[in-house]
């Protein structure tokens, strides 16, 4: 009698599934029967997500800004696939009101905290409660060129490039 023993799939963690970018990639993944997904988002209610759930995406809360809440969505990981959004704090008034407090634009601030969830993704991946960590899994970081030093300091103010390209220098 033949083995009916499958491979185990493998395992995709997408960070901002329900954006653009990271939706695009499950939609990828989603059909290649290798892969089995798990998707991070703030909110797992959202109907963004329940859509994703329903596609049989597992999808996990975790915040970018806790690198303990990545560690644990980043278990058993084969692949990291890894998107932030320096946009995010403009439409948020607490944002707005939190870079007014601290004497910055709102630029500066989204800035700040788009670097610091970079820095949280890339030390929960390389983390020791990671299983394997870096040596064992890929990780795919969306970055932009790094456009103060690319430019040779003519521009000083794009921060939604540089907040990336600081974290993964390319």
């Amino acid at each position: 009698m033949a083995s009916t023993t499958e491979t185990p799939k493998k395992l995709l963690v997408i960070i901002g599934i329900t954006g653009n970018q990271g939706g695009s990639v499950a939609a990828r993944f989603l059909s290649d029967p290798k892969w089995r997904i798990r998707g991070l988002t703030r909110n797992p209610s959202s109907p963004a997500a329940q859509a994703l759930s329903s596609k049989g995406i597992e999808i996990v809360s975790a915040d970018l800004d806790s690198v303990s809440s990545l560690t644990a969505a980043f278990q058993g990981a084969n692949l990291i696939f890894s998107v932030t959004n320096y946009w995010e704090p403009f439409f948020r008034p607490d944002s707005r009101a939190e870079a007014e407090k601290k004497g910055i634009t709102c630029r500066r601030y989204a800035y700040d905290v788009e670097r610091q969830q970079g820095v949280n993704i890339a030390d929960a991946a390389g983390s020791e409660g990671v299983v394997g960590g870096l040596d064992e899994m890929g990780f795919v970081a969306s970055t932009l060129s790094y456009a103060k030093k690319c430019s040779g300091g003519k521009y000083q103010e794009l921060y939604h490039f540089d907040s990336k390209a600081e974290v993964f220098p390319g």
